[in-house]
């Protein structure tokens, strides 16, 4: 794995948006398998952006557009995505460590078979999220709004939905252990009790 300085970043990035407005010397981004380190792009637009396989430590990407973005088989630690705008983005096969989506705005992403460890997705709003064979460790989505999600096959353990709001969230064949969902908005939420789910409240 290559890993880029901070000036190869920021390069990358302000050709990735002359790329963006089809303007001459542009060059879409492509960090596949790269090393990114304590790193600020915060307020960029990332569409596009390819972090297939990368390994991420420390970076912000705060209030980012990173909408169609891929971070397939990527490793995310200590990263703050708040506030992006987060649409149709590939997370599958990540994993994700103590990270933070607060207050993003995440349509029909994809976090299949994903591994989320200690992070936070507290006051997102997320419509049509895909978890569908994920594994969440001390996951929290309190007050986060999650209409159409998918859990199924996940197992999510000590984790929180407290107060989130999760109409048509569909958690068949999920395994929740010590999992709260004080106060949360279940208005047709599907729970599978046959295959072992657990519901901690």
């Amino acid at each position: 794995m290559k890993k880029l300085s901070v000036v190869e970043i920021h390069d990358a990035i302000k050709k990735h948006e002359l790329w963006l407005r089809d303007q001459l010397g542009g060059e879409r981004a492509n960090f596949h398998d790269c090393i990114i380190s304590e790193v600020d792009v915060q307020e960029n637009d990332l569409r596009y952006v390819v972090f297939d396989g990368a390994r991420i430590e420390d970076a912000s990407f705060v209030r980012c557009n990173l909408n169609e973005t891929s971070f397939n088989g990527a490793s995310i630690e200590f990263t703050c995505f708040s506030e992006s705008h987060i649409s149709r983005s590939d997370f599958r096969n990540t994993t994700i460590t103590r990270c933070s989506f607060t207050h993003s705005f995440i349509g029909d992403s994809d976090f299949k078979k994903s591994h989320l460890i200690s992070t936070n997705f507290s006051w997102a709003e997320a419509s049509g999220i895909d978890f569908a064979e994920a594994s969440l460790s001390k996951a929290w989505f309190c007050r986060a709004k999650l209409w159409h999600a998918s859990f199924v096959e996940a197992f999510i353990e000590i984790a929180s939905f407290s107060e989130a709001d999760l109409l048509e969230a569909d958690f068949t064949k999920a395994i929740l252990n010590d999992v709260a969902f004080y106060n949360a908005k279940l208005k047709d939420t599907v729970f599978d009790e046959i295959e072992g789910a657990k519901r901690f409240s």
